[in-house]
């Protein structure tokens, strides 16, 4: 296999695209000829394609000499992806790696840039027992008629319209098992799985005492009775629940520690044409209106404002992302999101949702340092998987003896990822 000879111009001359493509035009890549068997960076091989070579190269099967160049010449660019990422199949360039005087090899590699999607779960291609597997090991703590799960990423805790919605107070029995394998966005949920889960903790039921939305992970609190499902909804229905949450967020908030305190109604947002209804879509927003006078409403009405506060500090900083540890001192719909997105100005990252007033549920748009260390294009926003867990509770006197329980949950894959690309530190 022989190639075009290195170039006189110098790298910096051949960024520009033009020249790159006027190169790659000049390059020749040759079957390996029969009277050169024996070439000793190509052993036993016939043709090179860029599938082969990322193949060969994940497989240790390059010769030593070229598996070394290569690893020396790539390592600034990040050529080869990671196993289990998924590279973006756009924004790719081409580069040349120059093995000797006379032999140039010239591939069209991604640029580095990648589709987060792959970090979270994907429920829609595994099987309810693989479900169940998955939720059986989350258990964190299993005592005095309590159960703590670690919530997967993408699983809603009802179904039905409360995919996405997080209340303080609700005590349901689970009562449908799943029986096939129809796990759609809309109808996965953990209700579904909760029968069987008991039997696998030797328990009768499971309820659940509150929720958790959708793509928020961590600590969520079950019940293996109905009176031990009441105490907890009391609890966290006077704000006796002291929970804990961890938040990535875009922007830095100007004051690194603050009390957020504007009620939040019902909204929607606008996602099509003001004439077409169907495109209106419902999310929480502020109600800055008098504080007393919002207390003092009735809140007999799904849709009228309730009071809500927050409290957030910001644990590490770099660049135009941090990490906030907030505490919702009350337990409305969306608070944390809408809070940190519309108040605050720093929204959840990953969160599209309330990220933007004006563009309704239109992708999150990252700042530069954000997508160049995530590695992602802003075209492909859309699949950062959103930032928000529930790390650390604790119940005052609902222990065996009246003690109190203290629950943490480990972060997430895409959380610990994403924080440490980010430059972020989880300060004790």
């Amino acid at each position: 296999m022989k190639g075009a000879p290195i170039p006189e111009e110098s790298i910096e001359e051949l960024s520009d695209p033009a020249v790159w493509s006027e190169r790659m035009a000049q390059v020749k890549i040759e079957d390996f000829q029969a009277e050169d068997p024996k070439d000793p960076h190509f052993p036993e091989m016939e043709s090179l394609n860029a599938r082969d070579y990322l193949r060969k190269i994940y497989a240790g099967k390059m010769a030593a000499h070229f598996q070394a160049e290569v690893n020396e010449a790539a390592a600034s660019k990040q050529l080869v992806p990671k196993r289990g990422e998924v590279l973006d199949s756009k924004g790719s360039h081409i580069f040349c790696v120059f093995l000797n005087l006379n032999l140039t090899l010239t591939f069209l590699f991604p640029a580095g840039y990648r589709i987060l999607s792959h970090q979270v779960p994907d429920f829609r291609a595994m099987t309810n027992a693989e479900i169940l597997e998955l939720l059986a090991k989350q258990v964190l703590f299993n005592d005095a008629e309590i159960v703590a799960l670690n919530k997967p990423y993408g699983m809603a805790v009802h179904g039905g319209g409360s995919a996405d919605k997080t209340s303080s107070s609700s005590s349901s029995p689970s009562s449908s098992s799943p029986s096939a394998h129809s796990n759609s966005r809309n109808d996965l949920h953990l209700n579904r799985f909760l029968p069987e889960l008991a039997a696998r903790l030797g328990v009768s039921k499971l309820y659940t005492v509150h929720r958790l939305d959708r793509d928020t992970t961590g600590l969520l609190l079950l019940a293996t009775t109905q009176e031990k499902a009441h105490q907890l909804s009391r609890l966290f229905a006077e704000g006796r629940v002291d929970k804990r949450y961890l938040a990535i967020t875009k922007s830095v908030p100007h004051l690194r520690e603050g009390l957020i305190d504007i009620p939040i109604e019902v909204g929607h947002a606008k996602v099509g044409p003001q004439s077409s209804k169907a495109t209106r879509r419902e999310r929480m927003v502020l109600c800055p209106e008098p504080v007393e006078e919002i207390r003092a409403q009735k809140r007999s009405h799904s849709k009228t404002a309730k009071q809500a506060v927050t409290h957030y500090r910001v644990v590490d900083e770099a660049g135009n992302a941090a990490l906030l540890e907030v505490h919702p001192r009350t337990g409305v719909r969306h608070q944390i999101r809408v809070h940190l997105g519309f108040a605050l100005r720093c929204p959840v990252l990953g969160d599209h949702k309330y990220s933007s007033l004006g563009e309704g549920m239109a992708p999150q748009r990252l700042p530069a340092d954000i997508l160049g260390r995530l590695r992602v294009r802003q075209a492909k926003a859309r699949t950062v998987p959103m930032h928000l867990h529930a790390y650390m509770a604790v119940l005052g006197g609902m222990g065996r003896h009246g003690t109190d329980i203290r629950l943490r949950a480990p972060l997430p894959y895409h959380f610990t990822r994403n924080m440490a690309s980010l430059r972020l530190r989880l300060k004790q």
